[in-house]
């Protein structure tokens, strides 16, 4: 299928459209094999040597992948979405000064509080939604890497993705953004500037509660991909073959789930928003959301937000947030 000729939903709902090169099969196929022919001069057809650097099924799920977040990217699929979270932030160097969000997916956070430290690297944490307060916390020839998450989980914190991105640049600084939450549906980050894409490819882009899985994705193959290839190479964090196939079968239904979910999560947060048991209903999808001014700069694609909008019962400030509409 010639890609530039097909909407993205189109690409997404036929896998690709590409067919089987051996059976002309249309439907992809699961290739199984952890070894590959060796020829008689040492060398690979193909180049592939081991799966565990390389597999023909996860290959067609990173190139769907990125043919939906687009740009001309690089995409590397990972064994979870913490795994590949956490092989950017093992492609840096111990010393390096690295800012993240305040707000961001716990496990994250964890393990920067848990690893990090021991890891050599220097973290902060940002109100990225506060452009003075990035600017203010950068430090020139030392910040390697901006961690932007947005819309933020668990609170659905915007960050204007196109203007941290030129601010971090002007800083000489990488900005990588979570992409789990919004997914390539309501957000291309790469469109905005970013420099890497992660995603938990669990939650939405698979969405059949059946797949563990992670990806990262770059704009340029520069040395810093390279690195983060490696790490996933050396470390062992691939899926297998038949999870990378289940990921690429769950993102063939990936804008029908999200636009219903969306409007699902719309429906709910606009139903409870001003409820008097209610001090407040968290959704980017709300006029009376602190985001809401600048969803479109920010990087947000017509329609609602999230899938999942938070509230806080009235007279509990301090009990955590309840939540509704998980389900697409």
């Amino acid at each position: 299928m010639e890609r530039q000729s097909v909407s993205p939903e189109t690409l997404a709902a036929q896998a690709l459209g590409e067919a089987d090169p051996a059976s002309g099969g249309l439907a992809p196929v699961i290739n199984l094999s952890t070894n590959y022919e060796q020829q008689p001069d040492g060398s690979y057809r193909q180049g592939r040597v081991y799966t565990r650097a390389d597999n023909p099924t996860s290959e067609q799920a990173e190139r769907l992948l990125a043919a939906l977040e687009g740009g001309g990217c690089a995409c590397a699929l990972f064994g979870s979405g913490m795994a590949a979270a956490t092989a950017v932030f093992q492609s840096l160097l111990p010393g390096d000064h690295v800012l993240v969000s305040r707000v961001l997916y716990w496990g994250v956070r964890k393990w920067l509080a848990e690893f990090a430290l021991t890891w050599g690297l220097d973290v902060e944490f940002t109100d990225t939604a506060d452009l003075a307060a990035v600017a203010a916390a950068v430090r020139p020839g030392r910040t390697r890497l901006l961690w932007v998450e947005t819309p933020a989980n668990p609170m659905w914190e915007i960050t204007d993705l196109a203007a941290v991105c030129e601010l971090a640049h002007s800083a000489g600084v990488r900005v990588a953004v979570d992409n789990t939450v919004a997914t390539p549906v309501l957000t291309r980050p790469f469109e905005h500037g970013a420099d890497l894409v992660v995603h938990s490819a669990t939650k939405y882009l698979n969405g059949h509660g059946d797949v563990l899985a992670g990806a990262v994705l770059a704009a340029r193959r520069d040395p810093f991909w390279d690195r983060i290839r490696s790490w996933r190479r050396n470390a062992g964090a691939m899926p297998g073959p038949f999870e990378a196939w289940l990921l690429q079968r769950g993102m063939r239904t990936l804008f029908l789930r999200v636009h219903r979910a969306s409007d699902t999560a719309q429906a709910i947060a606009t139903h409870f928003d001003g409820h008097p048991a209610l001090a407040a209903v968290l959704y980017p999808g709300l006029p009376s959301h602190p985001g809401q001014a600048g969803c479109s700069p920010c990087g947000w694609r017509a329609g609602p937000g999230p899938r999942t909008p938070c509230w806080a019962l009235s007279g509990c400030s301090s009990a955590p947030p309840r939540w509704a509409g998980w389900r697409a």
